[in-house]
């Protein structure tokens, strides 16, 4: 499990985006998802902090998720072998 907090992730996207090579910003531009990043920044500026938990399979996600249902959090993210779905259990009111 790791934490993020939201002024650490907008650095740390601060700092990737200045690093990136043409080549790279040009197969980002093609393969990145906006409506996933725009919502991971978002609630970063909004204060909100990411916490990462690393589990073996997709039950294991859905065990998690159900667990943590109940807190604060605003939406999950799982990434799966083929892929990765978000399930937004409510957007931040800031």
């Amino acid at each position: 499990m790791r934490v993020y907090a939201g002024e650490q992730i907008l650095d740390d996207y601060r700092r990737h985006m200045a690093q990136r090579s043409v080549f790279q910003r040009i197969a980002g531009a093609v393969t990145a998802a906006p409506d996933s990043i725009n919502l991971y920044l978002g609630y970063a500026r909004d204060g909100c902090s990411a916490v990462w938990i690393h589990v073996p399979d997709h039950e294991a996600a859905n065990r998690t998720v159900r667990h943590l249902a109940g807190s604060h959090a605003f939406c999950f993210r799982h990434y799966g072998r083929c892929r990765q779905r978000d399930i937004i259990v409510c957007r931040s009111t800031s």
